[in-house]
């Protein structure tokens, strides 16, 4: 994971956190990973982040990142920082925010707006999986895995293998960055493979769908 130092740490509406033990977790050695995500605005609504040289798609990212990162927290939380979140979006398509559905940002950024007033239901379908309203965890994973990836998912066949294969994993009803750190399931390769879009070199053996110690086998 990336160790460069985060000075704008989230604050979630009326509260603040500090979610530097949950990127810990992930990386490691690289000590403590802070969301460089920006407060939300005095009134209670989301800042915008769009400027005139912000292209569309790297606006969309920005928008959806931080609305994911303020609604979707505590046990529902699926992305262990910010720079993970715009890791991920990077690989996924834009979408249509008018017609926002499929394995896009745009459905993402939906779920993850209505999560603000209902994290419990809507924040599995903000995160990388998507939970079969964006995508299936499995159309996702096989999405991501290979762009994030490459090396190591040329050994897990075509995409239509890796479905097949995927399809055989447990797909919990639930899904959180650090409860999936663990566990020989869907959820934990989309933990890994999200931290992968950041670190490949580091993240990208744990994601596999071939089980390696201690990664992805027992929960934790």
């Amino acid at each position: 994971m990336n160790c460069r130092d985060r000075r704008a740490p989230l604050r979630k509406r009326g509260a603040s956190r500090n979610w530097s033990w949950l990127g810990a977790l992930l990386v490691g050695a690289c000590g403590s990973v802070e969301p460089s995500i920006a407060p939300e605005t005095a009134s209670g609504g989301v800042p915008p982040f769009a400027t005139e040289e912000t292209t569309p798609e790297s606006a969309s990212c920005d928008q959806y990142c931080q609305i994911v990162m303020q609604a979707c927290v505590g046990d529902n939380a699926v992305y262990v920082n910010a720079d993970v979140c715009l890791a991920v979006c990077a690989t996924l398509a834009p979408g249509d925010s008018v017609e926002a559905e499929g394995n896009s940002v745009a459905c993402r950024a939906a779920h993850a707006r209505l999560a603000y007033d209902e994290p419990d239901t809507q924040c599995r379908a903000a995160g990388p999986g998507g939970d079969g309203r964006c995508g299936s965890d499995c159309e996702a994973y096989c999405a991501l895995y290979p762009q994030i990836c490459p090396a190591e998912a040329s050994a897990q066949g075509s995409k239509r293998d890796c479905l097949q294969s995927c399809q055989a994993l447990v797909d919990q009803s639930r899904f959180n960055v650090v409860a999936d750190h663990g566990g020989d399931t869907v959820e934990c390769r989309l933990v890994h493979v999200s931290a992968a879009a950041l670190e490949p070199a580091v993240h990208c053996a744990h994601a596999q769908l071939e089980p390696t110690e201690p990664w992805c086998v027992t929960a934790l």
